[in-house]
């Protein structure tokens, strides 16, 4: 998987992604170098810059057989970052190779303070939609708990005009173009919004929506909000 498939990564934003990234060390490696060791204790998780890694995990009677390859772009030893626990597969360089590489103490501390900083700009996000304004204080700060921060990249389609829509989308950063039947409305910039209507109506999309640049944006879906209002 690519790093912004990898489940480090998954609903952190593109500033934390990149203070996780900053914090990385470069890690040169010779071919047959065992990088970690299936049943050892392990605290970093690499990301393949250049060369070739085989994976290797044990059978019952304690022989290694190749389960797969990691190319670069691609990262193991996510599961000792995320949690205290023994490696599940041993990993060996095929060439000489870059990796970068990040402790788990350095991804904790990082996640804690970016997450904190996340929970603001809902807050601020929330109060940005004026039909959200009537819910009381506390069914808003719930709703801003279910929340999905999504990434979407420059040129990406959100939403198309005609298809059925169900979700509604707070711009956080970025921006994007709404286009109706071919035609560019409007420039939406953070702290607008798009797609209200999925929320309370079983309708289509009345127009495209495409990113300009990378955009982030807070996304709640009809069922959740459905949710809060029948509840």
């Amino acid at each position: 998987a690519s790093m912004k498939e990898n489940i480090l990564f998954e609903g952190q934003s593109v500033v934390a992604k990149h203070a996780i990234v900053e914090s990385m060390a470069p890690v040169q490696v010779d071919a047959g170098d065992t990088i970690i060791q299936e049943g050892e204790e392990g605290s970093d998780f690499y990301i393949v810059e250049k060369g070739c890694f085989t994976v290797f995990k044990k059978d019952e009677d304690g022989e290694e057989s190749e389960v797969g390859t990691c190319q670069p772009g691609s990262g193991f030893g996510e599961i000792a970052v995320m949690y205290s626990s023994l490696r599940t597969a041993t990993v060996r360089a095929v060439s000489p190779g870059k990796l970068w590489k990040m402790d788990r103490l350095v991804y904790q501390a990082l996640k804690i303070a970016f997450s904190k900083h996340v929970e603001e700009r809902k807050n601020i996000a929330l109060q940005a939609v004026p039909l959200l304004q009537a819910l009381p204080r506390e069914t808003k700060s719930k709703l801003g708990e279910v929340m999905v921060l999504e990434e979407f990249d420059g040129g990406e389609l959100i939403i198309r005009q005609r298809e059925p829509g169900d979700k509604f989308y707070i711009i956080d950063q970025g921006s994007v173009n709404v286009v109706i039947d071919g035609q560019h409305v409007t420039t939406l910039s953070p702290g607008t919004y798009f797609g209200e209507r999925a929320l309370v109506h079983d309708d289509v999309r009345s127009a495209d929506v495409v990113t300009e640049v990378l955009t982030t944006c807070f996304s709640i879906s009809r069922d959740v909000f459905k949710q809060f209002f029948e509840s």
